[in-house]
């Protein structure tokens, strides 16, 4: 094990680090921060397995929900190709009326694509999660609840899928 690294961009209260690997020796950070002042989400990259790492950043084009709560999570996985896709709720404007969504952000060892939307009803969505099938095929998996915090109210699982560029892999 390395010496731990302490993550506090902008500020030190960080939540929802998830970490994602490009299966060369890339390693992606992403997190966002306590309180509605820095709505971002953040990023850091290494491509020598964690020796040294880029300044921290915001992935351009999604703000974190409004921060309420620890109802966020995201989720990455690497394609065959090494890009990483990561899965979040997030909204891509700061106005109150615009609903939260779940969203696909493609990173290519470079930089981050647009974000794209894979959800954006009604509701609350949360909990994301990402999987990878036969090298490019992406699964996500999140749950929409009508009410953000009440306990009896109607919650839903939902399924996406796409396809990445990178080429399919045969199974073994």
């Amino acid at each position: 094990w390395r010496i731990p690294m302490s993550v506090t961009y902008p500020l030190s209260g960080t939540l929802q680090l998830t970490p994602g690997a490009d299966g060369r020796g890339g390693v992606m950070l992403v997190w966002r921060s306590v309180g509605n002042e820095y709505d971002g989400i953040y990023y850091q990259w290494s491509n020598d397995g964690g020796d040294s790492w880029s300044p921290p950043a915001a992935i351009s084009g999604v703000l974190s929900r409004p921060w309420s709560g620890p109802f966020d999570m995201y989720d990455m996985v690497a394609d065959c190709a090494g890009h990483i896709h990561l899965a979040v709720v997030a909204r891509p404007t700061a106005e109150s009326e615009v609903p939260m969504g779940v969203y696909h952000i493609e990173w290519d060892g470079l930089s981050w694509s647009a974000p794209e939307a894979i959800y954006t009803g009604e509701g609350f969505p949360e909990y994301p999660r990402i999987a990878n099938a036969l090298g490019n095929q992406l699964h996500v998996v999140w749950f929409v609840r009508d009410a953000l915090f009440e306990t009896n109210t109607r919650r839903e699982v939902w399924y996406s899928s796409s396809q990445s560029v990178a080429p399919p892999r045969t199974p073994a």
